[in-house]
């Protein structure tokens, strides 16, 4: 992720009809995302897409919208690899769940942590 031009967003939206995953990535940085993602995933479909989150929002903006930003005031670490539980079940469970006219989107934007100017590496 150090090599990329901009940060990476991982997203999951939700709509009445489907639940869909996504990253959305700068246009320079998407030969490198697409390429991680099949070293890691390799029976997995990739299909490059644009502003799907703002056609979505576009149609299903019929009425009333509200905006809600959920932030950290501390940062901390969490394990994404476990065993114990999927930590998306409860998220796409609640996001496949949504009337006709509703649009839910959890997002994550990951970026280099910088310090002074420089990228910080675990490990080095």
């Amino acid at each position: 992720m150090s090599m990329c031009h901009e940060p990476i967003t991982f997203e999951v939206l939700g709509l009445s009809s489907r639940v869909s995953v996504q990253f959305a990535v700068h246009p320079a940085d998407q030969t490198l995302v697409h390429q991680r993602l099949r070293a890691f995933f390799p029976e997995a479909s990739f299909l490059p897409r644009q502003d799907t989150v703002v056609d979505a929002w576009q149609k299903e903006s019929d009425s009333y919208a509200g905006i809600v930003e959920f932030g950290l005031s501390i940062p901390f670490m969490f394990p994404l690899a476990t065993r114990r539980i999927d930590l998306f079940t409860g998220i796409i469970g609640a996001l496949s769940d949504l009337a006709i006219d509703e649009l839910g989107l959890f997002q994550v934007i990951f970026q280099p942590v910088r310090s002074r100017g420089r990228i910080v590496s675990c490990g080095r």
